[in-house]
């Protein structure tokens, strides 16, 4: 180990191209930093560490208090994240689905999302859809405010590719009419397929990319889905598909 001089000014040729060296600060007596620096080494800090992505907030906000001037007794750092975009109807946008880590792409929303009852949540469908509410509360129920498929994976279609285009389908849209949620993450559909055991996780976004009035886009750790023009006629021809009930005519 070099043993380098505590006082004194450097002569070393390199302080003329780069200036003296800044002092290094440890974690107790630390000298004022900028609050830049601050979140630059809590950053840092909280990547080593590879804390996982659902507490990564918390223990930046912890890393930034043990930073700063004063340490422990030092003021919390406050690190809420924006609250997502809201539709017209006072829905979150996709659904409140959560950001995903890079290489997967968004979950289901959490239960803080639930608000809607089962009788609106039906009424609303069956009003702008058309569908009788027996047959809906047939296909669907609700978990948390968020709609659900009722039926085992076979009635859904004779593939898992079928089956996962037809949750895709019915859950988007039930969203849309029920929820006012304009756009669903896949993560949704995901979960769902998972739930009814009917998930071909290699081929998700090759299935869902090319659905009969749904469209398919985002970045690639946020693919989403959104009902497209004719949506409720093919919602009702899903519905009596998977109840296995012949189309009602058209009025």
């Amino acid at each position: 180990m070099i043993d380098r001089p505590r006082l004194g000014k450097c002569e070393h040729p390199c302080t003329k191209l780069i200036g003296p060296r800044a002092p290094r600060r440890g974690f107790e007596g630390r000298a004022q930093m900028d609050v830049s620096e601050i979140l630059i080494e809590a950053l840092a800090a909280v990547d080593k560490a590879k804390v996982p992505a659902e507490l990564r907030s918390v223990a930046l906000r912890e890393a930034i208090r043990l930073l700063a001037p004063g340490g422990a007794t030092g003021p919390t750092v406050q690190n809420k994240a924006p609250e997502a975009p809201r539709t017209a109807g006072g829905a979150r946008r996709g659904g409140g689905a959560r950001r995903a880590r890079p290489g997967q792409d968004a979950t289901a929303e959490t239960p803080a999302d639930a608000a809607v009852g089962a009788d609106a949540f039906f009424d609303k469908v069956a009003s702008e859809t058309g569908i009788a509410r027996a047959k809906l509360e047939r296909v669907f129920n609700l978990d948390g405010g968020k709609p659900r498929i009722n039926l085992t994976a076979r009635l859904l279609g004779s593939s898992t590719k079928q089956r996962m285009v037809t949750v895709a389908q019915l859950i988007s849209m039930a969203r849309l009419y029920g929820l006012d949620e304009v756009e669903t993450s896949t993560g949704v559909v995901r979960e769902e397929c998972s739930r009814l055991k009917c998930l071909d996780s290699a081929n998700l976004n090759a299935y869902l990319s090319n659905v009969e009035c749904l469209t398919y886009f985002g970045s690639r750790n946020d693919r989403r889905l959104k009902v497209r023009a004719g949506g409720t006629e093919v919602f009702a021809k899903t519905v009596d598909r998977v109840l296995q009930e012949p189309a009602e005519p058209a009025s």
